[in-house]
């Protein structure tokens, strides 16, 4: 799900809203360190300055959550939480990798798997409304990752040249 330039509040929720009822968004979500909410902050600092200039204060920002009356200081602890949660899962995966749980090859299946991933919703989104098949997709690619994933974290990937 690719953010574009959204120049007013309505358009950014929107997309806010697209993003986070995106299935594949949901089931990779599901089995993150994120909550929805850490997720939606997140995206928001994130692309917050993509958006439009006028939204790269906290108070800007705050108005582009999806939840209204929202305090400065509730906004600043969940994008606290949430860089958190990003930066320690990327420190498990270096810490992992450098002992060498995780060799190199053994992260390309992911990678393969995320580019897979991204060219199927491209298709979809080309080929226009088709849920049937959207849903068993999702399903397959979700199981694959659960699959993979179960397999990396118990060492019992092997790497196929």
């Amino acid at each position: 799900m690719l953010m574009q330039n959204h120049s007013n509040e309505n358009d950014v929720k929107n997309w806010l809203r697209e993003v986070q009822y995106e299935p594949i968004v949901k089931a990779l979500l599901e089995n993150s360190n994120l909550t929805m909410i850490q997720f939606e902050t997140i995206l928001i600092d994130f692309f917050s300055s993509q958006f439009s200039e006028k939204y790269s204060k906290i108070k800007d920002k705050i108005k582009l959550r999806l939840k209204s009356e929202l305090s400065r200081g509730s906004f600043n602890r969940t994008l606290k939480q949430a860089r958190q949660n990003v930066v320690r899962s990327i420190y498990t995966i270096l810490l992992l990798g450098y002992v060498g749980a995780f060799e190199s090859p053994k992260l390309e299946p992911f990678l393969e798997l995320a580019n897979r991933i991204k060219s199927h919703v491209d298709e979809g989104r080309k080929m226009g409304d088709m849920d049937m098949e959207r849903s068993r997709l999702v399903e397959f690619l979700r199981g694959e990752l659960r699959d993979l994933i179960e397999d990396l974290a118990t060492n019992k990937y092997e790497y196929k040249t």
